[in-house]
């Protein structure tokens, strides 16, 4: 079997930002079915979720006849310290197919993202970790990766050089089964860099389940 080595990723932090006007920020207070659609498709939104992924990478970046898929279960709870708000996101990813031929658990991705309030939106900044979880050294994330999070952007320090420039496209669509909201959606994303092990191209479909909580916010009530 050929040896799997594709660019190493040590991500520790990660900054994100999100452009949601303050009418869909109050996702657990008496929001309307449009404002909660789109909280749902929001990183920053004050939304507790438990989610089903299955990423399906059809190619790969300099190997031939290669796919895999990987199943990602992912949680996500806000929570406050102090004046600070929080989102908690925990996202566990199981390898069923790989080019390294092996399957399993992969490194638990743990991710605190602190949400600010500004008047033209939100915008969050907080550590990225993981968690040696992999079954095996060859699904690990010190291995391999796969974009865990929608249009995930990775860049090697060790290599100084840039392993996942994704583009891509999501659709989604919200669904009430009685009082409980769940969001089904479906994407695919093209990795321009080509430079590195990584996956080419990827389909991914959603399965999240949507438990929405009061959040406190510096901005008048709309």
């Amino acid at each position: 079997m050929r040896e799997f080595r594709p660019a190493r990723c040590a991500t520790i932090a990660a900054v994100l930002v999100a452009c949601a006007p303050h009418a869909a920020t109050a996702a657990g207070e008496g929001t309307e079915s449009q404002s909660l659609e789109q909280a749902a498709s929001d990183p920053t939104a004050s939304l507790m979720s438990v989610s089903v992924q299955d990423i399906y990478a059809g190619s790969y970046h300099q190997l031939d006849d290669e796919s895999g898929n990987t199943l990602l279960l992912r949680s996500s709870v806000p929570f406050t310290t102090g004046s600070l708000e929080h989102i908690a996101r925990a996202t566990l990813p199981i390898v069923t197919n790989s080019p390294s031929g092996e399957s399993g658990l992969s490194d638990l991705v743990l991710f605190d993202l602190i949400v600010f309030d500004e008047p033209w939106g939100r915008w969050g900044i907080g550590p990225v970790m993981l968690a040696p979880t992999a079954t095996d050294d060859a699904i690990g994330a010190d291995k391999w990766s796969i974009g865990t999070s929608e249009m995930n952007v990775t860049y090697d320090w060790e290599r100084d050089a840039w392993t996942v420039l994704p583009l891509g496209v999501k659709l989604a669509r919200l669904v009430k089964f009685g009082k409980l909201p769940v969001q089904f959606a479906g994407g695919y994303e093209y990795n321009f860099a080509d430079d590195y092990v990584a996956p080419k191209w990827t389909l991914n479909f959603t399965v999240k389940f949507l438990f929405p909580v009061s959040r406190r916010s510096s901005a008048p009530a709309p």
